[in-house]
């Protein structure tokens, strides 16, 4: 925040400046907001004290706090509300880290457009925890985090406006997902069948086969799963924190998808051997040998043990979810595949759809055929 202007009032109205001894001292902010004191003595006098007076008001201003400090506070709020998942406020968290390199102990009222522009440049080229140059996604996640604390600290009166207004967020460079191609996917998929049922193989044939992701696998309920009509409802997600059943992240998290013969199989053969495994108190589909419920970090320790032996060496656990989104991405058109996915929007279908002539050239042809009548 800086001050504006700065004046005097006479008091004594009927007086000339010269005989007058009675003023009051202003000193207005780009807020809107003044701040006043009373003074007695001659008119030179007076304007030493409010140069005196102005500057106290700077000094003020200046020691309204660090970026750090006001960045705390944010979070601080979040997590009161009672309303952000874990998993979302650790990620806020990790951005704060990463901007705090940069801005930590910088004053608010020091955070100008220049100084953002700077810091955030900095950060993206080295000023980071790796050393590494960081990519436009990345960027683009801690411009937000920056942007959310400087908006609170301008609802507060700690700033008078905002330094990012005319600093553009950074491009987003997105790449496409590394995944599985279909054929290479099918077969980690029979590798996976060959393996002795298990809680853990359920959860990787899930992400195979419906694309969900660790969380809604591990979440999922036994009465979740309909064999007869062929359904699984995915209804729930893991809050990180404990580790307990909660609701999907969004409400477009919560969809019906339907499940292919094979997995149908998996699925009653594993609930066959689950039966003997299974507590009262465990109502969740993937268990372990001692009959409680899977966590998301066995799951991951397990597939980076055995990934390269099931044709997927090098491939993150989440990419199996990656794979099947680009193999539906084949045959859905985007609003199907929003769905499929759980996702809020239908921007984060264009990772997915794939550079893929042939797949471009089947669907023309067929196009062709039903309404044309000709290939």
């Amino acid at each position: 925040m800086e001050v504006r202007t700065s004046y005097i009032e006479k008091l004594e109205k009927e007086k000339p400046n010269g005989k007058c001894r009675k003023w009051r001292l202003w000193v207005r902010l780009f807020d809107g907001k003044k701040r006043s004191r009373r003074f007695a003595g001659a008119y030179r006098e007076a304007q030493q004290a409010l140069s005196t007076f102005r500057a106290e008001v700077e000094s003020e201003i200046k020691s309204t706090g660090t970026f750090a400090g006001c960045a705390e506070s944010w979070l601080a709020y979040r997590e009161s509300m009672g309303d952000v998942r874990f998993s979302t406020l650790r990620r806020n968290r990790n951005a704060i880290t990463a901007l705090s390199r940069e801005f930590g102990d910088v004053q608010l009222a020091d955070m100008t457009p220049e100084r953002c522009r700077d810091g955030l440049a900095a950060i993206r080229n080295g000023n980071n925890a790796t050393g590494r140059v960081l990519g436009g996604a990345y960027m683009a996640k801690l411009y937000s985090v920056l942007h959310r604390v400087l908006l609170m600290a301008l609802h507060d009166g700690r700033i008078a406006r905002d330094p990012l207004a005319n600093v553009p967020a950074p491009k987003v460079d997105t790449r496409e997902k590394d995944w599985l191609p279909p054929d290479e996917l099918a077969s980690t998929v029979r590798a996976l069948e060959a393996l002795p049922m298990d809680g853990k193989v359920i959860c990787y044939l899930l992400m195979c086969y419906l694309g969900l992701r660790r969380g809604e696998c591990v979440a999922l309920l036994v009465e979740d799963v309909d064999l007869d009509a062929a359904i699984v409802h995915v209804r729930h997600g893991i809050e990180e924190r404990d580790m307990s059943v909660s609701d999907t992240k969004t409400r477009a998290g919560v969809r019906d998808l339907p499940m292919p013969t094979p997995l149908v199989d998996d699925l009653r053969e594993w609930l066959a051997i689950r039966s003997g495994r299974a507590r009262a108190d465990c109502p969740t589909l993937a268990i372990n040998a001692r009959g409680t419920a899977l966590r998301s970090v066995d799951l991951e320790k397990w597939w980076n043990a055995h990934r390269a032996a099931l044709g997927a060496d090098g491939m993150t656990m989440h990419q199996l979810r990656h794979s099947n989104l680009s193999m539906m991405a084949r045959h859905m058109n985007v609003f199907d595949l929003q769905r499929w996915a759980g996702w809020s929007s239908i921007a984060p279908a264009r990772v997915y759809v794939h550079a893929d002539q042939e797949s471009l050239a089947a669907g023309c042809a067929d196009a062709y055929r039903h309404h044309f009548g000709t290939s």
